[in-house]
């Protein structure tokens, strides 16, 4: 009697160890997307000395100014997609014709090559400069180089599609309601820090993301950075580009902030945006089925790095 119980109980063991592998989603398993990720982009530092600390007045003491962009993020910025501008001084006062200029060359992102982190470019504006004013006094003063860059986020979802979404089957590779959806992002200061995906109705599929500014400046609408100088303007203040698509396959996508289309121009609030779109089933497969959704976010993005200089006293 006693070896029968314990070989019933073995049984027991065994299906309810089979059941729990078998009841598992197929889709928990981790995926490993292409970026490294991060919520750097352009990097800005005055060069060591460039200004020195202090200089004479008087014009007889000329220096540089020269300010370096380092790419940390993974985006590759074309050539006058970069922008500095010096203020918070006069520049009569130092001699400086043309306070902004533009990074000439492109400046490619970090990338990974195996388990080896390669950093990204890096490029420098230089300005002449000489304190032509004279003072009785030592007198600091702070020079700000505002940057503005052109930048992209890349983001990529996995989504779970088939074409009645509520039908339940015994038999499905993945899950759709209320899903809380596995997504990677590249190295850029604008993320989208949360997606998830529910069955709105016998043929639709909706899914919402939140873009979130992770950085420390400010977003600007993509062309802000072609004004040819990088100072606050309100009227091209937190809008971004957004384009959403599959990577494969005609799968149609209407997003409402974007008109129901699925790219254009949205305006952030407080530095967030929370979006929602759907997705016509209609046409697709009857069994369930995992894709890739790609959503490229295109902005401008401004920070700042500043310096001080103190301009000593003049003796006549």
């Amino acid at each position: 009697m006693r070896k029968y119980i314990i070989y019933i109980t073995f049984l027991l063991s065994m299906l309810f160890i089979t059941a729990a592998s078998c009841g598992g989603d197929r889709s928990s398993s981790e995926t490993k997307f292409s970026w490294i990720g991060g919520t750097d982009g352009i990097i800005a530092s005055f060069i060591p000395d460039s200004p020195p600390l202090s200089v004479l007045g008087g014009g007889v003491d000329p220096f540089t100014i020269d300010v370096q962009l380092e790419n940390k993020g993974e985006y590759n910025i074309k050539p006058n997609e970069a922008l500095v501008t010096l203020q918070g001084f006069d520049y009569t006062s130092f001699s400086i014709s043309a306070p902004s200029q533009y990074i000439t060359e492109g400046l490619i992102g970090k990338t990974e090559q195996g388990d080896v982190i390669v950093e990204g470019d890096q490029s420098s504006v230089s300005y002449e400069a000489n304190y032509v004013g004279s003072s009785t006094f030592s007198q600091e003063f702070t020079i700000t180089a505002n940057y503005c860059y052109k930048y992209q986020t890349k983001t990529a979802a996995i989504l779970c599609l088939k074409q009645i979404p509520k039908e339940r089957t015994r038999e499905t590779e993945c899950a759709i309601e209320n899903q809380q959806l596995q997504f990677g992002s590249s190295s850029a200061p604008v993320q989208i820090t949360s997606f998830s995906q529910r069955s709105t109705g016998k043929n639709e599929i909706s899914f919402t993301f939140k873009i979130e500014n992770k950085g420390q400046g400010n977003i600007y609408k993509p062309k802000f950075v072609t004004k040819g100088e990088c100072r606050d303007d309100k009227t091209y203040a937190d809008e971004v580009f957004v384009r959403l698509n599959f990577e494969s396959g005609n799968v149609p996508i209407k997003c409402a902030a974007l008109d129901n289309a699925n790219e254009g121009h949205i305006k952030l609030s407080q530095g967030l945006k929370q979006m929602s779109c759907s997705i016509d089933t209609t046409n697709l497969q009857t069994s369930a089925f995992e894709k890739s959704l790609s959503v490229t976010i295109e902005y401008t993005y401004k920070e700042s790095a500043s310096q001080s200089i103190t301009i000593e006293k003049s003796y006549e």
